[in-house]
């Protein structure tokens, strides 16, 4: 479980859009088989789109693009301190709340 890997001490809410995105994603491959490329990169930017909106897509996907990034580094750096309890908490309330359309 994506929980499992987060850190011990507490940090409230669950950080960042990459954070929603990655949970997002955990979601959806939690419920179904594994979807193919082209399927996971529509789901992701509708996603996008629908939190951020075409211009900060736009921007976000630019960023990305241009500017080296370790999502596996960032991703343990950035969970080194949230609470596994209240992690796993929202991300079932999350779960219940967001059925996978």
């Amino acid at each position: 479980m994506i929980a499992q890997r987060a850190g011990s001490a507490g940090r409230a809410g669950l950080p960042g859009l990459l954070s929603v995105v990655r949970f997002s994603f955990w979601i959806f491959m939690r419920r179904e088989k594994m979807a193919s490329t082209t399927v996971v990169m529509e789901k992701g930017i509708n996603v996008l789109l629908e939190s951020l909106g075409v211009l900060d897509t736009e921007q976000f996907i630019s960023t990305i693009l241009k500017e080296p990034f370790d999502y596996t580094e960032w991703s343990r750096k950035h969970y080194a301190h949230v609470d596994l309890r209240e992690f796993n908490r929202r991300a079932v309330e999350y779960d219940q709340t967001n059925p996978v359309r």
